[in-house]
């Protein structure tokens, strides 16, 4: 079974992140994470960089950090009050330039999410981009392809299968239950998103279900 583009993402045109998130850019990190992080470095887990972003080892390309508590209550009470959906944490995912990111997957037999509302806020609109893909010898849904794997996935064993060219500040729904990827070789810059978790009984496909019919937004 191979999806489509709808069953991947969903752009919302008619909708752009609100400026003041625009200059959201940097980690947030309490006395107690830096302690705890400085604590773990050189064994599981590094600080990028000397930034708050952390990273699974030093040559890791994909690197995710915490979002100001104010920051975050203030986009998800954005997103609340723009769609007819449940939304929960928010943090960054941020790719460095002329890299890609481990293909992975969070789906919802295990981790809980099933689609996030993504918005690039660093990169190079146009080129830096998210891709999709099965697994090449594993013959199961691709939504369920979590069930075998509690990390990332070589890049020889996938097929990709869909890709969306990220917009600057534009809403992109995205099915996290599918093994997904960040793209960024042709960027010299970061690619950096707001990643809003959608609630974890709320798919892709409900969403744009929504959508068609014109109940996604309030």
């Amino acid at each position: 079974m191979v999806l489509n583009s709808d069953q991947l993402y969903l752009e919302i045109p008619e909708a752009t992140l609100p400026t003041q998130f625009h200059s959201a850019t940097e980690p947030f990190m309490t006395p107690q994470q830096k302690q705890a992080m400085d604590f773990m470095s050189g064994t599981n887990l590094d600080a990028s960089g000397n930034t708050n972003f952390i990273v699974t080892t030093k040559e890791s390309t994909w690197e995710t950090a915490t979002v100001h508590p104010d920051t975050a209550k203030g986009l998800a009470n954005w997103c609340r009050n723009t769609f007819n959906l449940k939304f929960s944490g928010v943090f960054f995912v941020r790719t460095k330039p002329n890299s890609v990111g481990p293909w992975h997957c969070e789906g919802p037999l295990m981790k809980g999410r099933q689609c996030a509302l993504n918005f690039l806020i660093t990169g190079e609109p146009g080129k830096t981009k998210a891709q999709w893909g099965v697994h090449k010898t594993i013959n199961t849904p691709p939504e369920e392809i979590e069930k075998y794997f509690s990390g990332s996935v070589p890049p020889d064993e996938v097929d990709i299968i869909g890709e969306y060219v990220s917009k600057q500040y534009v809403p992109f729904f995205y099915n996290t239950a599918c093994l997904h990827r960040s793209f960024n070789t042709s960027s010299t810059a970061h690619r950096t998103l707001l990643s809003v978790c959608v609630a974890d009984n709320i798919s892709i496909h409900h969403i744009r279900t929504m959508y068609e019919k014109g109940t996604l937004f309030k």
